[in-house]
């Protein structure tokens, strides 16, 4: 169980729910598949931190979008970034504390919400990084090109949406969920970057 529910009282009808399956439940996160080093952490300090519940949440979520068939041939790729991600989290307790308040505010979201939430805290890390003179100049400029892209890719995606909203006379809270949807989208598989028209 997860540090918040362990002294939650389930309803004693709980069992009558229908199509109540095993299954269907989210698996704890394992945090030593992709840092072995903040997995000990974890089980020694970390889970009892504030907010640390709502982490373990995001990562469980994490983890169930990298088991979907989609995800297969990116799998090995967002691995690698989570890692990079649970490695800096070990010894700096305050982006510790940034991620696991970010995970409150995107752990009822979907799929694509939790990728774009995952790139924020990057962002967030490499800034961060380059602050403390830690990467290299042709790192900061590949991280900087990718953060101009991504946020290109955004205004594009928008674009898109707004055109769309338009053709379909739709209402201007459907032009924002359009337009959130579509930046999802193009963001959630590095191919959709290639297929995104530039008109």
């Amino acid at each position: 169980m997860l540090a918040h529910n362990r002294i939650m009282k389930f309803p004693q009808n709980l069992h009558c729910i229908k199509n109540l399956e095993l299954e269907d439940q989210i698996p704890l996160a394992r945090f030593g598949d992709y840092s072995p080093e903040f997995e000990a952490r974890w089980k020694e300090i970390f889970q009892y931190e504030a907010r640390s519940a709502a982490f373990e949440i995001w990562m469980a979520r994490y983890e169930e979008m990298l088991r979907l068939p989609t995800a297969e041939k990116y799998r090995q790729m967002f691995k690698e970034r989570m890692s990079r991600l649970l490695n800096a989290m070990v010894n700096n307790a305050d982006f510790r504390k940034l991620c696991f308040d970010k995970a409150i505010n995107v752990i009822q979201t979907s799929h694509d919400g939790i990728l774009f939430s995952l790139f924020e805290l990057e962002v967030q890390l490499v800034e961060e990084q380059i602050m403390d003179l830690q990467l290299s100049d042709e790192e900061v400029r590949q991280e900087v090109e990718r953060t101009f892209n991504f946020y290109r890719l955004q205004e594009l995606a928008v674009l898109r949406a707004q055109k769309g909203s338009y053709e379909n006379n739709a209402t201007t809270e459907e032009e924002v969920v359009d337009a959130q949807e579509t930046v999802l989208f193009y963001y959630i598989s590095p191919a959709n970057t290639l297929e995104m028209p530039l008109n």
